[in-house]
Order: structure tokens, then C-alpha cells, then sequence
């Protein structure tokens, strides 16, 4: 399978100026500065979702906004997690797509 690059932003929000990483395409925001969750598993929800959708693997490359060096290592760290997750999944993602090719024809 093809991998898709795509950025996530970190950046200070507008509205409570927390920071978080963002992704335009998926139109996702992970919370780095909240314990909570949920962000984070809808952003995977997201990811399978685009991988079944457009058949290719998504490969994220942050891109910083802020000066808060701390957060950044923290970005960079799930980033790099989140990439290796995508890397080991590839062989189930390319059997779902093939279950998914025998059931439409």
C-alpha cells in the first residue's frame, strides 16, 4: 500500500489557546494538554475510516506553531507512535481492504 503524508499542526487553539495538534484533512484536534481521551481515539476512528475510504496509509509530519519546546517533544513522540501504529497495521489494513473488494463484487 501507498503511504500519504500529511501534516499535523501543532499550535496554540484560538478559543482557549491550549495547545493541540491538528489535522486539516481528517479535521481532527488531539489535546495535548488535556488527560482525556476520546480526542485521541476518534482521531484513530479517523485514520481507519481514511485508510478504508481512499485505500492508502497516512504517514503524519508535524509542523510546529509554538515555541513551547516541551510540547513539541511530546508531539514528536506521538507522532512517531502514531506513524509506527499505521506501519504495523499495514498487513491488516491490506486484508480488510481485500475482504472489502470480495463483498462488493
Amino acid at each position: 500500500m501507498e503511504f500519504k503524508k500529511q501534516k499535523m499542526q501543532l499550535e496554540e487553539s484560538e478559543e482557549d489557546r491550549k495547545l493541540i495538534l491538528k489535522n486539516v484533512e481528517l479535521d481532527c484536534i488531539i489535546n495535548l494538554e488535556d488527560s482525556e481521551t476520546s480526542d485521541l481515539k476518534i482521531f484513530f476512528d479517523k485514520i481507519f475510516e481514511y485508510v478504508i475510504d481512499k485505500e492508502e496509509l497516512l504517514e503524519f509530519e508535524l509542523e510546529v506553531s509554538t515555541d513551547k519546546v516541551l510540547f513539541k517533544n511530546v508531539a514528536e513522540d506521538l507522532i512517531k507512535q502514531i506513524n509506527a501504529e499505521i506501519r504495523d497495521s499495514e498487513q491488516t489494513f491490506s486484508e480488510i481492504l481485500q475482504f472489502k473488494t470480495s463483498i462488493q463484487n
